[in-house]
């Protein structure tokens, strides 16, 4: 839910501002929302698996789980964040994208970047609270973060004049936001049960493997509709 509504919201904002803008916003937009997507298998692999082992009485393994997932999904939001800033131009380009679209598109796409990892982390996050049966605090922090990211919207984009770069920070600073309340939440579950906060890299490398098919068949879904 967040993420469409972050770029629905980005796309009534932006709208105002132009032709160009919104076509750099719509080429920008699809790219993300394919990442993200790709990504999706960071909650249900670990709803599956948190869930599994609260099911058999295991609550600590649960939770040590969902703390590994959240590492994941930071490191690979990190390294996809890095990514999509060095080949912003060249990604945008392959879909079309030139001149002052193509500036627009650039421009929205590395300053979304560093919102990445958070939104990742969400994903995760919020996989790991649906295991131990609680949807209501990632409904809380989804809505939340969607109201927050149109005031921060129209603050950067008219207030501060940054234009399209400023409906990227606004999307970002809501995105890391979100991130940041949700590991709260699991940080202190995790220390309620005397789960340590550090990753383990079995854990982590086991939510990988759990989470490889779903990402398989989620790319090949995502690059015919590219």
């Amino acid at each position: 839910v967040a993420e469409p509504a972050f770029v629905l919201a980005d796309s009534v904002i932006v709208g105002r501002l132009g032709t160009e803008p919104l076509t750099g916003l719509t080429v920008a937009s699809t790219l993300l929302m394919t990442v993200v997507g790709l990504c999706v298998f960071l909650a249900y692999a670990t709803t599956a698996t948190v869930a599994r082992l609260v099911g058999a009485g295991d609550r600590p393994r649960a939770l040590a789980a969902g703390v590994d997932g959240a590492w994941l999904a930071a490191g690979i939001g990190l390294v996809l964040a890095a990514v999509i800033w060095a080949a912003a131009p060249w990604a945008a380009a392959v879909l079309g994208a030139s001149g002052d679209v193509l500036v627009h598109a650039t421009s929205y796409l590395r300053w979304s970047a560093p919102g990445l990892p958070g939104m990742l982390v969400v994903l995760a996050a919020t996989g790991s609270l649906r295991g131990v049966e609680d949807t209501r605090t990632p409904l809380v922090v989804a809505a939340t973060g969607a109201v927050v990211n149109v005031g921060l919207n129209l603050a950067f984009v008219y207030g501060a004049g940054m234009g399209i770069a400023g409906s990227a920070l606004g999307t970002a600073l809501s995105q890391t936001g979100m991130g940041v309340a949700l590991a709260v939440v699991l940080a202190r579950g995790a220390r309620r049960h005397g789960v340590g906060l550090r990753p383990t890299t079995a854990g982590v490398l086991a939510g990988a493997r759990t989470g490889m098919p779903l990402f398989v068949r989620t790319l090949s879904l995502r690059l015919a509709i590219l």
